[in-house]
């Protein structure tokens, strides 16, 4: 047997072949492949010598460092030391946590901007061996020295060596004035430190839709058992107060909360509704006499599944996404009107109508099997009911196209935007108005439409692979990355992968019990501020005017809690804020915001629930809009080729309307050619109006006075001398719940400076006044709400004064209670 032989027959693999008779495998073994064979190979060949690196070794190759041995010591002791001990690992553990006490403070201090709020409790309760609340105010000092260190030192903080923790006046959030404090003759049962700890709590869940330790949960039930008393008692108040003061049965009072409409808003929110009767692509006139088809609209009558609901189906192209540059609450909010007709004007609001973007649509449509389009404003209000604020009856124009498809004529029913019918109150006109300076103050919207081409998706991903390589190089670490994105970072592949609309608008398909129908909407923005539960995601907004500001947050409607499910839903949103403001529109008093698409979840707790309404609620009554919605659906499939128009006078029904025959002698013809907006004068309820106060949401001026909502004013606060004084005009002050009432007795001091005061003001009165004195002592009772000695529509009543309650507890912004946030 050869040399060559012998080394093949040496290898292992090989005789196992032998020995187990695979004759395949012998076959199958070659010595170039084999491991074995080869390293006996390239041993005969090379004797075992290096062969990459001869000379040195790898580069990347790193000796294992060893432990320098103390020179010093004898080589017996050393040989001892290497020996290991028992519970070695356990005495190196207990020697790195030794820290000298001098280097605590800075050991806390650098762990802080790695550790959260509560693992940083921890270190400190088990470093310094202090309590909870002691280690609690200790962590509250180390953020405070990061974010000073972080902003840089204050004037203040130069000059006096501490930090500056109070607001300028001029910078203060909204607050009610002195004479506007509500109820009065009352103190709470409850204290400022339970109150202050109660609105720590809620602002977590409010920020964070969560709370921080475990008891909370059985703190909120405790507490709101303790304020339910207070809290009825003062809804109670807030309605006889507006109904006794200005509301009666000869008159309503100019000054009524719901009455008021600020200066712009007349010409800018009518205008543009009556830009919309004289659009050139829709007109005619229209036949109320003999309805196409009607569909009842109670939604008592409805019945349906708790699990029905509408969903998404898929997104076709996607539109520009603005940004929202969210405000600091602890600051003055004030909602500007300078830029509102400049970025908003009214010539351009009746561009890119959907009758404009047929050509779009149809394609889309019958692209995706779908028969009906519309936009998401005429979706939300076919799921929806009227409400205070939008309380209007309204017509919604729809045309039937044909298109065929194989053969076969199509018919697809594009519906338009919904048109005020008649006249509208006056909430409503405020209400739309205060949305508009909502967005012109924090809405960044985009130059231009996106000017990339709706193409193949085979060509999207070649230029997506491209900008991104583009963008890789531009970005710089130390830069913020919102600026540089396009969409939500939450946005799944399917959807980063979809084109981009020519026009800005976004195109999905939605089922409605198994009807699909195209929505076309603007795109929530991006928000690149906020908390972070909201930075990085889109957030869509709606304005909650609040009525009675001076008694606290007031709760939605049902109906009002459907619009905003509606607008979060359609826009696809994964946020959904509420700005609740002033309904004089000058002042943002809170923000609101919850998961847009949690509102019909069944996981999560009620109590940790931001949303409007409780989860199980929502449920059953956006299964019932939904069901509602799809019968309407379903007469608008079976409309034939032409133009209708669908009516709804909230009479309970809404009515489908052919065209009017040239030969028609009916009277009661719609005519679009001759539709108008007006302010209708209406009398005004608080009792319809007002929903009662919340519970959870506190607006920022009781987080400044350190007020729950729904309680009055703390027995130990500062106010309590405000709180227990009788109201201005000689009004006597509100009965308790048990019928007593109570005066607070004035100091010697007081009676001076009240009676000083009053011949100040009288005699100013007889200065600039010729009425007699006599007449001006029966003026009515002093009404706590509304805006009073002020014409509703006056120019001085358009921007709301700032007068705030001189009091320390609203010059004050303390440090964060309990995971308060700034």
């Amino acid at each position: 047997m050869s040399s060559a032989g012998t080394s093949t027959m040496s290898c292992p693999d090989l005789e196992k072949l032998i020995d187990e008779g695979d004759a395949l495998g012998v076959a199958a073994h070659t010595p170039y492949v084999c491991t074995h064979c080869m390293k006996k190979r390239l041993l005969e060949q090379f004797g075992g010598a290096e062969v990459l690196y001869p000379n040195e070794p790898p580069p990347w190759y790193k000796p294992p460092e060893k432990p320098k041995e103390d020179e010093t010591l004898p080589a017996q002791q050393q040989q001892e030391n290497k020996k290991p001990t028992k519970n070695a690992n356990k005495a190196k553990q207990n020697k790195k946590l030794v820290i000298p006490k001098e280097e605590l403070d800075e050991y806390l201090y650098k762990r802080s901007f790695e550790l959260s709020d509560g693992q940083l409790k921890y270190e400190i309760v088990k470093h310094k061996r202090v309590s909870k609340d002691a280690a609690h105010k200790l962590m509250i000092q180390l953020r405070q020295r990061a974010r000073n260190e972080r902003q840089g030192p204050s004037s203040k903080e130069d000059q006096l060596g501490k930090p500056d923790i109070v607001n300028s006046r001029e910078q203060l959030p909204w607050c009610p004035s002195k004479k506007e404090l509500f109820p009065r003759g009352m103190l709470s049962a409850l204290g400022q430190d339970e109150q202050q700890r109660f609105l720590a709590i809620c602002q977590n869940i409010m920020n964070a839709g969560e709370i921080r330790f475990a008891n909370n949960l059985k703190e909120i039930k405790h507490f709101q058992n303790q304020a339910e008393e207070e809290r009825n008692h003062m809804q109670i108040l807030v309605v006889d107060s507006i109904e006794n003061n200005m509301e009666n049965s000869e008159s309503v009072s100019p000054a009524h909360p719901l009455g008021f409409i600020h200066t712009m808003a007349s010409g800018f929110v009518l205008e543009r509704w009556k830009k919309r009767w004289h659009d050139p692509s829709f007109g005619g006139q229209f036949d109320p006499s003999v309805p196409h088809c009607s569909v009842e609209w109670n939604i008592r009558n409805v019945r349906s599944d708790p699990e029905i609901r509408p969903v998404l189906v898929t997104t076709l192209l996607k539109g520009r996404v603005d940004r929202i540059q969210l405000p600091n609450l602890r600051n003055r909010c004030v909602l500007d009107t300078s830029k509102l007709d400049s970025l908003y004007p009214v010539e351009e609001c009746d561009a890119n109508h959907i009758f404009d973007d047929l050509e779009t649509i149809t394609s889309l449509c019958l692209e995706n099997d779908v028969r009906i389009a519309m936009d998401a404003t005429t979706a939300c209000h076919l799921m929806s009911d009227p409400f205070v604020g939008r309380g209007y009856s309204y017509s919604i124009p729809i045309r039937v196209v044909q298109k065929l498809v194989h053969g076969t004529m199509t018919n697809i029913a594009v519906v338009g935007k919904p048109r005020i019918l008649e006249a509208v109150d006056a909430m409503t006109v405020q209400r739309c108005f205060i949305k508009y300076l909502i967005k012109s103050s924090f809405v960044q919207r985009k130059a231009g439409p996106v000017s990339k081409p709706a193409a193949s998706v085979a060509t999207e991903s070649k230029e997506a692979s491209s900008s991104q390589g583009k963008k890789s190089d531009f970005c710089d670490p130390l830069d913020s990355i919102l600026p540089s994105l396009d969409r939500p970072l939450n946005h799944s592949e399917n959807s980063s992968a979809a084109n981009h609309s020519e026009n800005g608008k976004a195109y999905s398909v939605f089922s409605i019990i198994g009807t699909n129908i195209l929505v076309r909407s603007r795109p929530a923005p991006l928000c690149s501020e906020g908390h972070q539960s909201m930075k990085g995601k889109t957030l869509s907004f709606q304005p909650k005017v609040e009525y009675v500001p001076n008694a606290g947050a007031m709760c939605l409607s049902d109906a009002e809690s459907a619009w905003n499910y509606c607008k979060g839903f359609f826009k696809q949103s994964v946020n959904h804020g509420l700005f609740r403001t002033h309904y004089r529109g000058g002042h943002l008093l809170q923000l609101q915001h919850w998961e847009a698409q949690n509102v019909t979840a069944l996981v999560g707790s009620e109590q940790l629930w931001t949303g409007p309404s409780h989860r199980h609620e929502a449920r059953q009554m956006i299964s019932a809009y939904t069901t509602r919605f799809a019968k309407v659906l379903e007469e608008i499939g079976h409309l034939p080729l032409g133009d209708f128009m669908l009516v709804n006078k909230n009479d309970g029904f809404v009515k489908i309307l052919p065209q009017a025959e040239t030969t028609s002698k009916s009277t009661d013809v719609l005519d679009c050619s001759s539709g108008d907006v007006s302010v209708a004068d209406v009398s005004f309820s608080i009792r319809e109006a007002f929903n009662g106060l919340e519970s959870m949401i506190p607006l920022q001026w009781q987080i400044v006075q350190k007020r729950a909502p729904g309680c009055y004013v703390a027995k130990d606060s500062k106010l309590k001398g405000i709180a227990m004084s009788q109201m201005p005009g000689g009004s006597v002050s509100h009965e308790t719940p048990q019928g007593k009432q109570i005066a607070g007795k004035r100091t010697r001091n007081q009676r001076r400076r009240d009676m000083k005061k009053r011949k100040t003001e009288k005699t100013a009165a007889n200065k600039s006044a010729s009425v007699p004195t006599v007449e001006m002592d029966a003026e009515p009772a002093y009404c706590p709400f509304g805006t009073s000695n002020m014409e509703a529509n006056s120019p001085a009543s358009s921007e709301p004064s700032y007068s705030p309650c001189p009091s320390p507890d609203q010059l004050l912004i303390d440090e964060p209670e309990e995971g308060e946030t700034s």
